[in-house]
C-alpha cells in the first residue's frame, strides 16, 4: 500500500509540473498574441501619417522643383507634423537621396543637405514599397525606426523623392504593460537583434551568435553599434528551431530578483515566444514571463494541495475496496450517503424493492415514510404509467435509459421538468440485482431558456421595426436621379452608405455621397439629419459650401463621439460648365474625359463631425466640364473589398474597371459584378456604393 502511495505521489508530482508548464506556456502565447495585435495596429497607424504626407501639394512642390520658399514652408511644415506625430524627424530625400527638408532644419545636426541613400528605406520606397528600417542615426546617433514611403511625380508612375518619419525605436510596443508586472516586451529585427524592449538589459542583445558576414555587413551599413552589440552579448537560447513560424526562447538576465510572499529572494530563468510581424521583413514581437514553477508558490498553491488530494482519491479507492469486502458496512454506509446527497435517487432490487432512496427522491415522490426497506415501488406510486413500468422492465434485462427534460404535468405551464437516468446495478457474480435511478429537477434552467428565446425575439423584433423607421426616415421623395448613373450594396438593411442628389432653384445641382463609420444600424443613425439639412438647404437655393457647414456643426453636436461621416460632395453648374468638388476623407474622386482619367481630386479635409467650425475653402476643387465628360465617386468599402487571401483590391483595379465600363458604355453593375467574383466569399465586409455624374 505504501509503495502504491509512493507511485501516486510520483505520478501527481509530474503530471501536477507538465500542467503548470503548459498552462505557463498558454499564457505566454495569450500575451503574445495581444502583443501582436497591438503591434500591427501601431504598425499600420506609422504609415497612415507619410501616405498622407506625400500626397500633400507643399512636398510635391519641394520635389518638383525647390525654391528657398518651397524649402522653407516644407521645414516648417515638417516640423509642426513631427510634434504632432511625436516622431523623432521628419525629411523629404529628392530622387538622389539628398535631403532637401527635415523638421530638425533648425538643429545643428539637421538633415537637410545629408544623402541616404545608401539607407534600405530609401531603396524600398523608390521600388514602391513602403521602407521600414531599424538603425541608429548616423547623424544624430539615436537608435530609431525609419518609415519611408515614395513621393509621385506629379501624374506619372515616376517616384520624385521619399518621405521619411524617424519614430523612437520602441514605438510598436505598448507604453504602458498589462496586469502581469513582470512581463517583458521585445522585437526583432530579421538578424535576430533585440532593438526594442521595455527592459534595458534586452536591447540589443541578439538571440543567437552573429556570424563574421553578419557582423561586417551591420558594420558597413553603419545600422547597429557593434560596440553596443559586443557589450550586450547573446542572453538567450533558441529551445525549437530558428525558423520556425513560432519560436519559444528562455532567457538567462544578469540580474533579476522577485520576491514571493515576502520569502527569500529567488533567481528565475524567463520563457518567452517570438511571433512573426507580417508585412516586415523578418521583424519579430515577442513575450517573456518568469519561469516560477520551482518556486514557493508552486509547492505551496500547486503541488502540495495536488499530493494531498492525490492521497485523498488513494485513500478513498482503499475504504471503497474495504467496503467491497464488507458488504454488511457497505449497505449501511450506503443507506446512510442515499439519505443525504443533495438529488433525487433511488436503489432498488429485481422486483423494484426500495433499498434505500434519497430525501430528494421522497420529496419528489410525494413519499412520507422512512421505513422504505422491501417496499415496493409500485404499492406505493399506484398512478405510475405503463411507459414507465416498460422502462424499468428494460432496464432490468440490462439496458440504459435516459431523458434530458421530460414534462411531467397536465399543461405545459404548470409541468416540472427532469433529466432523469437508470441503470441495472450487478451483484458480485455480475447478474443483474436492480436498478439505480437518478433524476435531477431542471424546471428552472428549462423556464429560463424559454424566457432568453422570448427575449431575444422581443429584440429582434424591436430591431426590426428600428431599422424600418430609419429607412423611412432616410427615403425621400426629394432624391433626384437626373444625370446619375449608381450602384448601392449595403451589407445590412439599414447601410452606413447614402447618396444624396438635387437641383437647387437656379438649376444647379448638388451631389454628396458619405459614409459613416461602421455599418448597420449604428452607422445608420445620422442618415435623418444629413438628408433633412441638404435637402432643405439646397431648396432654398444656399451655396454647397454652406450645407457642408452646416452638416459638419450637426453631426459634431448631435452625434455621439466615434460616430462621424466621410463624404464627397460635387456641386455641378451647367451654366458656367464647371463643377465645385470636396474630398472629406473618401477615395480620390475621378473626373474622366473620353474614357480617361484627367483630374483626381484626393481627400482634402477630415470626415464630418470630428471638429466643429472648420473651413472647407482650402479643400474646394475646381474644374471645367466638356461635354460627356463623367464624375465618379465611390465609397472605401469598394476600394477594402478583399480576396480570400486577404489582398486588398485597391483604388489602381478599380479605376481599370471603370474605364472599361466606360469605354464599353457599359452598366456600373459590371463594377458590382467584379467586386463579389474578386471576393469570393458570400460576407461582405463594408457597404459598397458608386456613383458617376454625367455631364
Amino acid at each position: 500500500m505504501v509503495l502504491l502511495g509512493l507511485i501516486l505521489t510520483a505520478a501527481t508530482v509530474v503530471a501536477t509540473r507538465w500542467h503548470a508548464e503548459t498552462e505557463h506556456r498558454s499564457e505566454i502565447s495569450h500575451q503574445a498574441d495581444l502583443l501582436l495585435a497591438q503591434s500591427k495596429a501601431a504598425l499600420a497607424a506609422l504609415v497612415t501619417p507619410a501616405r498622407i504626407l506625400t500626397s500633400m501639394e507643399i512636398i510635391s512642390a519641394l520635389v518638383r522643383q525647390p525654391t528657398p520658399n518651397s524649402v522653407l514652408a516644407a521645414n516648417q511644415m515638417l516640423e509642426r507634423a513631427a510634434l504632432t506625430l511625436a516622431a523623432e524627424a521628419l525629411y523629404v530625400m529628392d530622387g538622389s537621396g539628398t535631403t532637401r527638408a527635415a523638421s530638425n532644419w533648425r538643429s545643428d545636426k539637421s538633415f537637410v543637405g545629408k544623402n541616404y541613400a545608401f539607407r534600405p528605406y530609401f531603396q524600398q520606397a523608390l521600388s514602391g514599397q513602403i521602407g521600414l528600417y531599424v538603425a541608429q542615426g548616423v547623424t544624430s546617433d539615436r537608435l530609431g525606426l525609419y518609415v519611408g514611403l515614395a513621393i509621385p511625380s506629379g501624374d506619372s508612375a515616376a517616384v520624385a523623392g521619399v518621405m521619411v518619419l524617424k519614430y523612437p525605436a520602441h514605438v510598436l510596443l505598448p507604453s504602458r504593460l498589462n496586469h502581469h508586472v513582470a512581463v517583458r516586451h521585445i522585437m526583432t529585427d530579421e538578424k535576430g537583434i533585440v532593438f526594442a524592449s521595455s527592459d534595458p538589459e534586452l536591447q540589443l542583445a541578439t538571440l543567437g551568435q552573429l556570424d563574421p558576414a553578419t557582423r561586417a555587413a551591420i558594420a558597413d551599413s553603419r545600422q547597429y553599434d557593434l560596440n553596443s552589440l559586443s557589450a550586450t552579448g547573446q542572453a538567450f537560447s533558441l529551445l525549437n528551431k530558428p525558423d520556425d513560424q513560432e519560436q519559444w526562447i528562455r532567457w538567462h538576465p544578469k540580474s533579476f530578483s522577485d520576491t514571493i510572499w515576502n520569502g527569500p529572494t529567488l533567481n528565475h530563468d524567463w520563457l518567452g515566444q517570438l511571433l512573426p510581424l507580417p508585412r516586415t521583413d523578418g521583424w519579430h514581437v515577442g513575450v517573456l514571463l518568469p519561469n516560477l514553477i520551482d518556486d514557493q508558490e508552486f509547492l505551496l498553491h500547486r503541488l502540495v494541495p495536488n499530493i494531498l488530494v492525490a492521497w485523498l482519491g488513494y485513500g478513498m479507492l482503499l475504504l471503497g475496496w474495504l467496503a467491497i469486502h464488507q458488504r454488511q458496512k457497505h449497505l449501511a454506509h450506503l443507506r446512510l450517503l442515499m439519505r443525504r446527497v443533495p438529488v433525487a435517487m433511488a436503489l432498488f432490487d429485481h422486483r423494484m424493492n426500495y433499498l434505500t432512496a434519497s430525501h430528494r427522491w421522497l420529496e419528489n415522490h410525494n413519499i412520507d415514510t422512512d421505513d422504505l426497506a422491501g417496499r415496493c415501488h409500485f404499492d406505493l406510486c399506484p398512478d405510475l404509467s405503463q411507459r414507465w413500468r416498460q422502462i424499468f422492465d428494460q432496464c432490468l434485462e440490462g439496458q440504459w435509459q435516459r431523458q434530458e427534460r421530460e414534462p411531467f404535468g397536465s399543461e405545459e405551464e404548470d409541468a416540472e421538468w427532469f433529466t432523469w437516468e437508470a441503470f441495472p446495478w450487478r451483484d458480485k457474480r455480475g447478474r443483474v440485482g436492480g436498478l439505480l435511478i437518478f433524476q435531477e429537477n431542471v424546471t428552472g434552467q428549462v423556464r429560463l431558456e424559454q424566457n432568453i428565446r422570448h427575449h431575444r425575439d422581443k429584440l429582434s423584433y424591436e430591431r426590426g421595426f428600428i431599422e424600418n423607421i430609419i429607412v423611412k426616415m432616410r427615403a425621400s421623395k426629394r432624391f433626384n436621379p437626373e444625370f446619375l448613373r449608381f450602384v448601392m450594396a449595403p451589407v445590412e438593411k439599414t447601410a452606413g452608405d447614402m447618396l444624396l442628389s438635387a437641383l437647387r432653384p437656379d438649376g444647379v445641382q448638388h451631389v454628396m455621397l458619405g459614409d459613416f463609420t461602421g455599418h448597420g444600424l449604428t452607422a445608420a443613425l445620422g442618415g435623418p439629419l444629413v438628408s433633412d439639412i441638404f435637402y432643405a438647404m439646397t431648396a432654398k437655393n444656399i451655396d454647397l459650401m454652406d450645407i457642408i457647414h452646416e452638416i459638419n456643426q450637426q453631426l459634431h453636436v448631435k452625434m455621439p463621439i466615434g460616430l462621424f461621416m466621410a463624404a464627397c460632395f460635387v456641386e455641378v453648374d451647367r451654366h458656367q460648365q464647371q463643377a465645385r468638388l470636396w474630398n472629406c476623407g473618401m477615395p480620390e474622386l475621378l473626373l474622366f474625359r473620353r474614357c480617361q482619367i484627367i483630374h483626381r481630386v484626393p481627400s482634402g479635409h477630415m470626415a464630418l463631425g470630428i471638429r466643429a467650425q472648420d473651413s472647407m475653402a482650402k479643400a474646394t476643387v475646381v474644374v471645367n466640364l466638356i461635354p460627356e465628360d463623367r464624375i465618379i465617386a465611390f465609397s472605401d468599402g469598394v476600394v477594402e473589398v478583399c480576396d480570400p487571401d486577404g489582398n486588398l483590391l485597391g483604388q489602381e483595379s478599380v479605376e481599370a474597371v471603370l474605364t472599361q465600363v466606360l469605354e464599353g458604355r457599359q452598366e456600373l453593375d459590371i463594377l458590382r459584378n467584379f467586386l463579389e467574383a474578386y471576393r469570393h466569399h458570400p460576407e461582405q465586409a463594408d457597404d459598397i456604393t458608386i456613383v458617376e455624374i454625367r455631364y
